[in-house]
């Protein structure tokens, strides 16, 4: 059995997943570490805020910027299940 992508049931095969940002005008993007290549199945484990899975980005600027922690304010973590 093939998935749609052309590769196998592991996600393998055809063209990589790709995740992240772009702001459709080929200059503003980001994409998580990993995104179109084999690596991108792993990307439940990776992280930019010590937590697996999540990635958190300021989007609400010109430029994407990547989020991340510091001890300079304080970010809370509402931990919603969807």
């Amino acid at each position: 059995m093939h998935a749609s992508s052309g590769g196998d049931l592991a996600g393998l095969g055809g063209i990589a997943a790709q995740a992240g940002f772009n702001a459709g005008d080929g200059k503003r993007y980001f994409n998580i570490p990993g995104s179109r290549t084999d690596d991108v199945v792993d990307v439940e484990g990776t992280t930019n805020v010590g937590y697996p899975g999540r990635w958190v980005f300021r989007i609400d600027n010109a430029q994407v910027e990547v989020g991340g922690c510091n001890d300079s304010g304080k970010m809370e973590d509402d931990r919603m299940d969807i």
